[in-house]
């Protein structure tokens, strides 16, 4: 079509790509078509690139090589080639700039010979391979012809100097459909397909890391039909399913020498090394999980050349870039586009229309594997450029694989920290490098504490919304936390906020982000409508992501204030964002997860209980969503385990169980009584032991014992913690213990009552504190109401009418938030200890010292409870030992929001 439409006597065509992308299938394709046949006298095919692999170690022509490719012209013209074997004649005293002149101006009479022998003819040339576009003019033959000369050339290289009359274009990847229209060809795959059997094709081709490149998409077909031959009795679903199984370690050989000939246009071994090594340190560097084409400015693509410069294992290669007249540090980018590693782009910088920056990235998905198989082969740099200068650098031995994992790993640490190091040493004031790439360099050179005090930082808040804006800046910080998550799975760091709080790098970081976008918020008088909305969606997604860490008392924090952001700027109750917000606060009101009757209308039932009752199925990683709340399943309170429980120097640790999003789903291994969780193997357990109604379920440790002496002695205890770790699941979901199957798993009747942050919006306020802080105990005989003022028309409550007999002796009971008839009465005593009067006579309000939840108890209750408070003149309660924190639910309340919309 192009050379149909051309009006131009000489006319040039480039299909650029990368290797492997079918551009030789596509120029072949093209010329065996009816209508060019017919179009030109001749069509004559020239590979260059093999002609210069195998006559040389450069990547242009010498004069022997351009004859050799006249003469292959000649023999499909199947005329005489006798001119084209004449040598240049040189004298003896002769000088260099003499010979290449000489050199020259035969390759040039050369050119012309052949041009004079085409002339008159309509004449096609397919330069296959290009490795220097210099070459290329000297196959120009129609310089020096009238009649039309076409020129066709496929190449991986980028032309920097095009002339005028060329045309370019860039063969990108097949798409999912184009694909797997491919792999049925090559697999002699006919007819109608299931939808099963393209499923099973679309993920083999994805685990194969194919990345929708025809030659790795042929490579894999073809075993495919290899298969059937020997597999002709089994359907094609369970053919594809049966070579995924035996693909653990896909053979990645053929692709990674594929890939490895994009390099070929570097001659020089060594200097073709240090380019394969720069490039791989690229993509451990500037790799990004949340965007995998991500582009690098030009100033921070020269901050890692100029690290590696500095380096101790590499400076010396800085020497061997300069003898390739490499001189600015900026060359080693514009070679490696030329080659077509990378891609490069001009952008105008923020705020300035005219001046524009460079940046770069990876030119193909496939260039990331091969820069992970290059960086885990190089253990020291001097001993991988001999093997690399000896040709033996490809061999590989399957059984170093583990070795192979540990040198990419130690690789990517080190050249991550590499630059941070570099960095940190010299003046570089960079926005983009700071607010884009330092958490992640910071985070993959195993930095942790480093990447979690960055990532919190005020500094990194003001220049994300400076470079990013609000949502874009929350959204890198979001990604930055959950590479954070998976590169730390090991790293134990936490943060004590208070001696009743301990929280992760994580939380800490959504947390800081949150108090500073709210504050940001509510004390800035310049942030017009559309920025507030930013500002509330920001704070949603915050709470969407703290969620995944089980802070559920957190999250309705967020979610509470984006609220309270959305009304500030006059949003009516049925607005989109108030709509949404406000599904959000419903996902976070939990209760947590009691004993009750079996016959309860608040039992849970799980939505797969076959998947546990099925004889022989296979009971790993089970999810516990419900078919009783749809949407929901059971989820972990908190995001730690709160320590120590100690009885009879017996301890272990547990954290709360309740009902939140199935998206936060605990995954269970069940061997038929006991629900062990998937990552740390704790086990679902009745609290205190004790099987009776209203009695909590949490995730419990194994016990540790003192000694074995103290083992010994607690075998009749270590039968009953074992009795209260057995659950059986019947057919309809329901979860009982064994020991008690007249009970099952439901949920509290009303919201618990937790410690909150003081600031919290669903902190309570109690109508009657000024009783409570002036009650005196001597001469007050009278009897306080806990009604709430936050919750109009509520107050605290029991969960039940009866308390629980503990193991131990003593008696609980759960309360939480509940109608204002059923609201219990009090009074306080000198230690401001708050005990209960009526039905529940002489029980105290008391807690766990790492435990948010409350509830009532008899003195002397183990584990050991606490039970003095803080009475606050706002209204508030707080525990004694830290006043940071209140009585609270996860349940707002409706006169806080009227409050702080008019703060705001």
């Amino acid at each position: 079509k192009y050379v149909e439409q051309s009006q131009p006597p000489n006319y040039q065509l480039t299909l650029r790509g990368m290797g492997g992308i079918g551009k030789s299938t596509l120029a072949a394709m093209a010329v065996s078509s009816t209508n060019m046949r017919s179009y030109f006298d001749h069509i004559l095919w020239l590979n260059l690139g093999q002609n210069l692999a195998i006559r040389s170690g450069r990547n242009n022509l010498t004069y022997d090589i351009y004859l050799q490719c006249l003469r292959q012209i000649c023999d499909q013209l199947q005329i005489s080639a006798e001119i084209f074997h004449v040598e240049v004649v040189l004298q003896p005293g002769d000088n260099a700039l003499t010979k290449a002149a000489k050199t020259v101006q035969a390759m040039e009479k050369s050119k012309i010979d052949m041009a004079n022998i085409i002339k008159g003819l309509k004449v096609l040339v397919i330069l296959d391979d290009v490795w220097n576009h210099e070459d290329v003019d000297l196959f120009n033959f129609g310089e020096h012809m009238s009649s039309p000369f076409s020129l066709l050339l496929t190449t991986r290289t980028f032309d920097k100097q095009p002339n005028a009359r060329s045309h370019f274009i860039d063969i990108d990847l097949l798409n999912q459909e184009e694909a797997s229209r491919l792999f049925c060809l090559e697999a002699s795959l006919v007819g109608s397909i299931e939808f099963n059997a393209i499923q099973a094709i679309d993920s083999l081709m994805k685990k194969c890391q194919c990345g929708n490149l025809p030659f790795a998409i042929r490579m894999l077909a073809r075993r495919l039909k290899a298969f059937q031959r020997n597999s002709s009795d089994i359907s094609l679903t369970d053919l594809v399913k049966t070579m995924e199984d035996s693909t653990q370690n896909p053979n990645l050989a053929p692709m990674i020498n594929l890939l490895d000939k994009s390099f070929a246009f570097v001659a020089d071994g060594t200097m073709q090394f240090a380019t394969k090594l720069f490039f791989s340190i690229f993509t451990r560097v500037f790799y990004r999980e949340d965007c995998l084409k991500a582009w690098v400015p030009e100033d921070v693509v020269n901050l890692l050349w100029k690290s590696i410069y500095e380096n101790d294992d590499t400076k010396e290669l800085k020497y061997t870039f300069s003898e390739y007249k490499i001189k600015r540090i900026g060359d080693i980018s514009e070679l490696m586009c030329a080659i077509g590693l990378l891609d490069e782009s001009n952008i105008n910088l923020q705020g300035q229309q005219t001046k524009r920056q460079k940046q770069f990235r990876v030119h193909h998905d496939l260039m990331w594997e091969y820069g992970k198989w290059f960086s885990s082969k190089v253990d020291s740099v001097n001993e991988a450029l001999n093997r690399h200068n000896e040709n033996s650098f490809h061999e590989d031995d399957k059984r170093l694989a583990g070795i192979r994992e540990q040198t990419l790993k130690r690789n990517t640490v080190k050249w991550n920290k590499m630059i941070v190091e570099w960095y940190f040493s010299r003046p570089f004031e960079n926005i983009v490098f700071f607010s884009d790439w330092l958490p992640i360099h910071m985070v993959n050179a195993e930095m942790f504490d480093e990447a979690s005090a960055l990532l919190r930082s005020e500094e990194m808040f003001v220049k994300q919304l400076m470079h990013n804006g609000v949502r874009h800046g929350t959204l890198s910080i979001v990604a930055f936390i959950r590479l954070f998550k998976s590169a730390s799975a090991s790293y134990s760091g936490t943060t004590a906020m208070s001696n009743r709080d301990v929280i992760s790098p994580i939380t800490l970081v959504i947390s800081s982000l949150h108090c500073f976008l709210f504050n940001f918020c509510i004390t800035s008088t310049q942030l017009d409508i559309s920025s507030k909305r930013e500002i509330g969606h920001a704070l949603i997604l915050l709470g969407v992501e703290i969620q995944k860490n089980w802070k559920w008392a957190d999250a309705l924090d967020y979610f509470c204030n984006a609220l309270i952001i959305f009304r500030s700027t006059g949003c009516p109750e049925d607005h989109l964002d108030i709509l949404r917000v406000n599904e959000h606060i419903e996902s976070c009101a939990l209760n947590h997860i009691i004993l009750v009757p079996f016959g309860s209308p608040h039992r849970l039932q799980l939505k797969y209980a076959e998947s546990f009752c099925m004889e022989g199925a296979d009971k790993t990683n089970l999810s516990l969503e419900l078919s009783s709340h749809p949407g929901y399943a059971i989820v972990k309170m908190e995001d730690y385990y709160i320590d120590p429980h100690v009885w009879d120097n017996i301890s272990w640790t547990a954290v709360p169980l309740g009902v939140g999003p199935k998206d936060s789903s605990l995954l269970i291994n069940y061997d038929g009584n006991k629900l062990k969780c998937t990552t740390d193997e704790s086990s679902f357990f009745v609290g205190m032991a004790t099987l009776n109604v209203g009695m909590p379920t949490v995730m419990r440790t194994r016990l540790e014992f003192q000694d074995d002496r103290t083992r010994q002695k607690s075998q009749t205890l270590i039968k009953k913690f074992d009795s209260a770790s057995l659950f059986s699941i019947s057919p309809d979901g329901s979860i009982y213990p064994v020991m008690a199957p007249h009970l099952c798993l439901g949920i509290s009747p009303y919201p618990c009552l937790l410690f909150v942050y003081r600031k919290s919006p669903n902190r309570a306020i109690f109508k009657h504190i000024s009783d409570l802080i002036n009650y005196q105990p001597e001469t007050s005989s009278s009897e306080i109401l806990l009604e709430l003022s936050s919750h109009p028309g509520m107050g605290i409550v029991s969960h039940f009418d009866a308390a629980v007999t503990t193991l131990s002796g003593h008696t609980i009971i759960g309360v939480g938030l509940g109608p204002l008839e059923k609201t219990l009465s009090v009074r306080t005593n000198k230690k401001k200890e708050i005990e209960t009067t009526g039905n529940f006579n002489k029980m105290f309000l008391g807690y766990l010292a790492e435990d948010r939840r409350l509830m009532l108890s008899s003195m002397g209750l183990w584990p050991p409870f606490k039970h003095e408070f803080v009475f606050n003149p706002d209204g508030t309660i707080s525990p004694k030992e830290d006043t940071n924190y209140v009585f609270g639910f996860q349940v707002p309340g409706t006169e806080l929001f009227r409050n702080a919309q008019e703060n705001t």
